[in-house]
């Protein structure tokens, strides 16, 4: 990962911290492939990074974000969000019975 871009990823990583804003990361299988891999899809953003740098560059994102928060699926994500473990503001709901 180049300089810039570890820099900018560190300070997203802090504000997320410092603000109690859990980050949230959707991976596409693209994510890990290159151009070899997949010869047919060379107009997708990234496919000309090989795959081993950008695995390298996710695990670096990885491991900074674990200092920090659990990782796992977007289904627990999902569940911490709706029992109230995330520790932050509640999610409003909308009473549709009064909006008529």
């Amino acid at each position: 990962m180049g300089a810039l871009a570890k820099l900018y990823f560190w300070i997203a990583i802090k504000l997320c911290w410092l603000t109690g804003v859990r980050p949230s990361f959707l991976l596409h299988a693209l994510d890990f492939m290159d151009q070899q891999e997949a010869p047919e899809l060379p107009f997708f953003p990234g496919m000309k990074f090989p795959a081993d740098q950008k695995i390298a560059m996710l695990n670096g994102c990885f491991d900074l974000m674990e200092k920090h928060w659990s990782l796992g699926p977007m289904g627990g994500q999902a569940e911490d969000a709706t029992s109230g473990r995330l520790g932050c503001m509640a999610i409003p709901t909308i009473d549709f019975d009064h909006l008529a």
